[in-house]
């Protein structure tokens, strides 16, 4: 173990061997484990920056290449911008327009909605999935917005915002999950979005699946 003072400003630790972060939004003296025999090349990147795959083996952060040797690669994306994915079973669920982090459209949950996504993650390993969300405040507690994924068995949460843990609402934040083993290699793998609101709504674009291709 060891202690790095990465400054007063939130950043995202990523260890470019194992292709893994290592922190989020970490500030001030952060522990880095260590195993041992194990190495590590940690990049500091600003928190919550957009990841792309400019090239393939290529990885950058808000458009700055951090690793050239990058296995995880996109293998599915859904913007919303031609309707509902292939297979999905939305709840109410909306494509609206003129309300979207990147293009013209995103998807819209209220009241107690809910989008499916199945997705195979036949032959796919170390999973991340990330999209972007904009969250309106409300004043009931007991409103919640989830993010879940199926693995054959039961549905897993991802994320789960509760009415007061989150942000008033004209702030998009992009958020970034490594998912369990569980997701891995599953033809019956599903992406799931739900709310559970008594006003206003939530919103959801680019939704990503990056994963390594089991050779």
């Amino acid at each position: 173990m060891i202690h790095v003072d990465v400054g007063a400003e939130p950043v995202d630790l990523y260890d470019t061997v194992g292709e893994v972060f290592l922190a989020r939004g970490a500030t001030g003296v952060t522990s880095i484990s260590i195993p041992s025999h194990t190495p590590r090349v940690v990049v500091n990147g600003p928190a919550d920056g957009a990841i792309s795959y400019p090239k393939p083996y290529q990885m950058a952060i808000n458009g700055v290449i951090v690793d050239y040797l990058a296995n995880q690669c996109e293998q599915y994306r859904e913007s919303f911008e031609n309707g509902w994915p292939a297979g999905a079973v939305a709840c109410g669920a909306e494509i609206v327009p003129n309300d979207a982090f990147d293009g013209a459209k995103s998807l819209r949950l209220k009241g107690q909605d809910s989008l499916t996504i199945p997705i195979s993650t036949v032959g796919l390993l170390r999973l991340e999935v990330s999209y972007t969300r904009r969250l309106v405040s409300v004043p009931d507690l007991e409103s919640d917005f989830l993010c879940e994924f199926h693995d054959s068995r039961t549905w897993r949460e991802l994320e789960h915002k509760v009415g007061a843990e989150r942000a008033p609402g004209v702030t998009w934040k992009m958020n970034y999950i490594d998912l369990p083993q569980e997701g891995e290699n599953n033809a019956d793998f599903q992406l799931r979005f739900r709310v559970n609101y008594e006003e206003d709504a939530a919103f959801v674009d680019n939704v990503v699946v990056r994963a390594v291709r089991q050779k």
